[in-house]
């Protein structure tokens, strides 16, 4: 069993000493950490850091101006709390959902049902369903974020480690930052910005290989890799595009939507290739099962809902520093439970591109002006 550079005793200290310097950072622009620390507390060694909880604990200075009331930010705080972890572990249970059940086939299916799910719960309570241009809007979105952004990532990730496309769907916070400045009159990049971009990019290859991608000879699957590289396009395009069009005001009611409409093209795909007539019903494991049943009620409902409505309530800089934690958890969860090799060239690889999301995200944060924090 190879675990590459963090298969010594020194490994989940080496990783974890990477997932606190990124939540030092993190901090230090004004999001909340403490969520994303208690959780590398519960599985990362006690030696892994010195850094004590009640330092998160303090609250930010920013939190004062940012003109949230305390049931606005609790709000907030839990919302980033499930973008950042469950979100981390999802990948972990993508990976083992496609074990034994076809990819495509998981993702229409879970979509549909927490759709309709988050409907049947909002309908009672008087929450108007969309109108007919709305669910146009809706299907639009949803494709984006449900199949490029999700269905990309689960066909690939077949064949791709879980932590690896983890760290490649990081990079959508330098997708976002060029189409929004391109397509949606958003702040011009500077020097900085194009520099982590650069940087972005430079990362990419190097976790691919850069020998092995000039040769074209990549260890890892060619087809899969694109799809996991474009996954992160569609998920920025989708996200961009959702603040800008004719959508339910109601948040839920309008991710709901988008689920259904996501899941069913998802499910449309899944016929065309054929899926249901491939799978073997009777050699389903329960760990895929079980894998497909988080992932509908923790990554969709929770997790899903909770980054839709932040994009609704909070600066779209903020929303995507998820990237920074997403691939920290993900490759950790990749090598502790599915014994995924992690080499000193995939984490030079993360570094890179996670401190190009950091020097790119947190030049959108000063771009705007501090009105738009409210």
């Amino acid at each position: 069993m190879n675990r590459g550079v963090f298969g010594g005793a020194d490994g989940p200290r080496l990783l974890g000493w990477f997932a606190v310097r990124e939540l030092h950072v993190i901090e230090n622009c004004g999001y909340p950490t403490a969520p994303a620390y208690s959780f590398l507390l519960c599985i990362l060694p006690r030696n892994v850091t010195s850094l004590k909880p009640a330092d998160l604990k303090t609250k930010h200075p920013a939190a004062s101006e940012s003109g949230y009331a305390q049931s606005d930010s609790l709000k907030i705080v839990a919302a980033f709390a499930a973008i950042y972890l469950i979100w981390g572990t999802t990948y972990l249970a993508m990976a083992i959902a496609v074990q034994t059940i076809p990819p495509f086939m998981i993702s229409g299916a879970r979509f549909v049902f927490a759709g309709l799910l988050l409907l049947g719960f909002l309908i009672p309570r008087g929450v108007p369903l969309p109108r007919w241009r709305q669910w146009k809007w809706a299907a639009v979105i949803g494709t984006c974020l449900m199949v490029g952004g999700n269905g990309l990532v689960m066909w690939g990730i077949q064949e791709i480690p879980s932590g690896i496309c983890a760290v490649i769907i990081a990079t959508m916070p330098l997708w976002m930052t060029v189409f929004d400045w391109l397509f949606y009159e958003g702040p011009r990049p500077t020097w900085r910005v194009a520099t982590g971009l650069v940087l972005g990019l430079a990362g990419i290859v190097l976790l691919i290989g850069p020998r092995d991608l000039m040769l074209g000879e990549a260890v890892m699957h060619l087809p899969s890799l694109l799809a996991v590289i474009c996954a992160p396009i569609f998920w920025s395009l989708g996200s961009l595009q959702s603040r800008r069009v004719d959508l339910p005001k109601n948040v839920f009611m309008a991710t709901g939507a988008e689920m259904i409409c996501g899941g069913a093209v998802l499910l449309v795909i899944s016929v065309f290739m054929q899926e249901p007539s491939q799978i073997d019903w009777d050699g389903v494991s329960w760990n895929s099962a079980a894998a497909v049943v988080y992932l509908t009620i923790f990554g969709s409902l929770i997790a899903l809902t909770s980054y839709m409505w932040l994009l609704k309530n909070a600066v779209a800089s903020r929303v995507a520093t998820y990237t920074y934690i997403n691939p920290i958890i993900a490759v950790f969860l990749g090598w502790l439970i599915l014994d995924e090799a992690i080499t000193s060239q995939t984490f030079l690889a993360i570094v890179v591109i996670v401190s190009a999301v950091v020097m790119i995200v947190s030049w959108r944060q000063t771009a705007r002006p501090k009105s738009s924090d409210a």
